[in-house]
């Protein structure tokens, strides 16, 4: 394929060389319709989901302020007998 045209795609699928001489802003694909959209749709989504879980375990723990705390009793357990 010398003799092709600039951006010609040879038969083996992968597209032809470009000059050196061009930048790499004038290549770059730019998203799909609407892949930006949604795009801040998904993050927003997984930003939502972070906060509720956060909000979640912050009012557990305000509800139960005993759970950071490890508790162990002054005296331990009589053994059990097994007849």
């Amino acid at each position: 394929m010398q003799n092709a045209p600039p951006g010609a795609v040879p038969k083996h699928g992968f597209p032809a060389m470009r000059p050196q001489s061009d930048t790499d802003e004038d290549f770059l694909p730019g998203p799909p319709e609407g892949a930006g959209f949604q795009a801040m749709v998904l993050w927003s989504a997984i930003a939502g989901l972070l906060a509720v879980l956060v909000v979640g375990v912050a009012v557990v723990i305000v509800q139960h302020p005993g759970l950071d705390q490890e508790i162990w009793p002054d005296t331990p357990p009589a053994p059990r007998v097994v007849d």
